[in-house]
């Protein structure tokens, strides 16, 4: 096990202490008891060390319109109710992000020395580029640097365990940012949709006569499973909507409803509207959604815009890591994080439903400016990610100056594979010049 990292110089947004690293939250609730957060650098060992590989000199981005930052943790992450107040537990009013959130949530804030060119800061475009958690892991979010408690990720796993009797890493996350100058700010739209959604259509409006009653009630009555999409509206994103005639460096930044999510989409519907879509297999009262367009209408030099898109069939991955990951021996102890805990000390064997790790290497003819050059490092985010089953543990390998090809990879929760084809869309913001 890593031991934890002291800093020898303070920053904004972290304490020290002589036992643990801390960041603070950033909200003007009382946190007086909740205990501060504890961090453990360590690196990737599921062959995405995007971190380790690029950027290994920092860019000079001072001054110029946008800076690119790499964030990637991998370890134990931090159960979030042992950090939530009670009043952030018991009081709608001043629950985390929306929601009652206790068992099952996890959390890791970001400290300096795991993001490329510094920690993040401002008003930034944020992408998940690796989400894998040993568990039935879904809802991943990114907390944006100027969010509560940003920059982070948090997300909910059902059965979190430690593969390979501890040995290896739970959780591994890589999340890029792209941080902009004040006049780039204009071209990012941010758009979030918190509220309770229709099936079919997310679609609400309040102010118009008769509709006050009929939102009030919309809002306790519980959601049905099934396929969910919302149209943005104007009031919900950050500069307005996001515009339709031109290209959009698009991030499903958050995706959240009643747990079984899947399938989550953002891009135009057919009137060419920009939308999302999703699909959810219980049934609950509030949905949080959030989708990052980045649109410049001039192009920002030494950058380039690239989308990737693949439907079919995937291939299995013969992956040892992958499926070290999802099949793995367990020590039982006390620890909640080990599933199915029995005697201290005993074994404990767990797998997936006969999964399968899944893999598209794209090609040239999947990408609108063909696949970029191995050495080349871009920011990246999914726009579309499903396959037919239950997929999760999505993660984009390569255009990140590693020399490894550009692909997605993903386990399937399905017995006997998966049932049907899959369907990618990546986006990219590449660097052209050093």
């Amino acid at each position: 096990m890593a031991q934890l990292l002291l800093l020898s110089v303070a920053a904004v947004g972290v304490s020290i202490d002589s036992n643990r690293i801390a960041r603070t939250r950033h909200h003007s609730t009382d946190m007086s008891s909740a205990p501060r957060r504890r961090t453990r650098v360590k690196e990737s060992r599921f062959g995405f060390d995007s971190v380790k590989n690029a950027q290994k000199d920092k860019e000079a981005d001072s001054g110029k319109a946008v800076k690119t930052h790499r964030c990637h943790w991998s370890g134990r992450p931090d159960r979030l109710e042992d950090y939530l107040t009670a009043e952030q537990m018991v009081d709608p009013q001043q629950y985390y992000y929306g929601k009652a959130r206790s068992k099952n949530y996890f959390q890791h804030l970001f400290v300096e020395p795991e993001c490329t060119n510094g920690l993040p800061k401002g008003f930034c475009w944020s992408g998940l580029r690796q989400t894998t958690h040993c568990g039935q892991d879904e809802d991943w979010a990114v907390l944006a640097p100027d969010e509560m408690d940003g920059p982070g990720v948090m997300w909910r796993s059902e059965k979190a365990c430690l593969p390979n009797e501890g040995r290896d890493h739970p959780a591994n996350i890589t999340v890029d940012f792209l941080c902009l100058d004040r006049q780039e700010q204009t071209n990012l739209h941010r758009c979030v949709l918190d509220t309770n959604p229709v099936v079919g259509d997310a679609g609400i409006t309040t102010g118009e006569p008769g509709e006050e009653e009929a939102f009030l009630k919309l809002l306790t009555t519980p959601s049905n499973p099934g396929h969910y999409s919302h149209t943005w509206d104007a009031a919900e994103c950050s500069n307005g909507l996001p515009p339709t005639d031109v290209a959009c460096l698009s991030s499903l930044r958050w995706g959240e409803h009643c747990t079984g999510d899947h399938d989550w989409k953002a891009t135009a519907d057919s009137s060419a509207q920009r939308s999302v879509s999703w699909f959810t297999s219980h049934s609950c009262t509030c949905a949080r959604v959030a989708v990052d367009y980045f649109c410049p209408y001039r192009e920002v030099p030494g950058w380039t815009f690239n989308r990737c898109h693949f439907r079919g069939p995937s291939t299995r991955v013969d992956s040892i890591e992958c499926e070290r990951a999802h099949l793995m021996k367990a020590l039982a102890d006390n620890d909640v994080n080990v599933i199915n805990s029995r005697d201290a000390g005993s074994a404990v064997v767990f797998q997936q439903d006969n999964g399968t790790c899944r893999e598209h290497v794209f090609e040239p003819e999947d990408c609108i400016a063909g696949i970029p050059e191995p050495t080349i490092n871009c920011v990246a985010a999914f726009v579309q990610s499903g396959e037919c089953g239950k997929d999760q543990d999505w993660a984009i390998q390569g255009a990140d100056a590693s020399g490894l090809p550009l692909a997605v990879r993903w386990y399937n929760n399905l017995d006997g594979g998966p049932c049907g084809d899959a369907t990618v869309v990546v986006d990219l913001f590449c660097k052209t010049t050093v």
